[in-house]
């Protein structure tokens, strides 16, 4: 049996987390868990006999969280697929323990946004800036960082081995 690599263990976390966390995702977009965190949030005015004006306001507020709510589920989708891709971001110890802690949270919260009837602006001002987008720009950093490296690599390789033919087919005049 080789040596294990810490991150192994960290692989099923950060899956489970991605997993937790989409599912709180797809929990909170369903119309009585958005509805029930708008309403937290926005009262009707005692003046307003038709609700017009609570109507305005609910639609925009509604708007706002699907949109922040679109935007987290297609985070995390990318970042479900970079992992299951077999990119860099597998095997990166630290990018997987940051992403548990972070996606860990983002479940935690996300569940007592439901349960507890949190307000959506919670939601649109932290939870989804901290717990989607910010673990959604590192794994695009650090796969471009490895990319980067990768052709890099690859150009070096092939300077490598086309030099001696080219001298060959092109020698020195003196």
């Amino acid at each position: 049996m080789g040596a294990e690599h810490i991150a192994h263990y960290f692989v099923p976390a950060r899956f489970i987390c991605l997993l937790l966390h989409l599912f709180g995702l797809f929990t909170l977009i369903t119309p009585n868990g958005k509805r029930n965190s708008i309403e937290a949030t926005i009262y009707p005015p005692k003046f307003d006999p038709d609700n017009t004006e609570y109507l305005k306001q609910f639609n925009a507020a509604s708007n706002a969280f699907d949109s922040a709510l679109a935007w987290a589920i297609t985070f995390c989708l990318f970042e479900l697929l970079s992992m299951t891709a077999g990119f860099v971001s597998i095997s990166s110890p630290l990018l997987s323990c940051f992403s548990v802690v972070v996606h860990g949270l983002g479940t935690l919260l996300l569940f007592f946004t439901v349960f507890d009837g949190w307000a959506y602006t919670a939601f649109n001002n932290f939870i989804f800036w901290v717990t989607s987008f910010l673990p959604f720009i590192v794994e695009v950093l650090l796969d471009c960082i490895i990319f980067r490296d990768n052709v890099r690599r690859l150009f070096i390789k092939c300077y490598d081995l086309c030099a001696p033919l080219v001298k060959k087919a092109f020698p020195k005049r003196d």
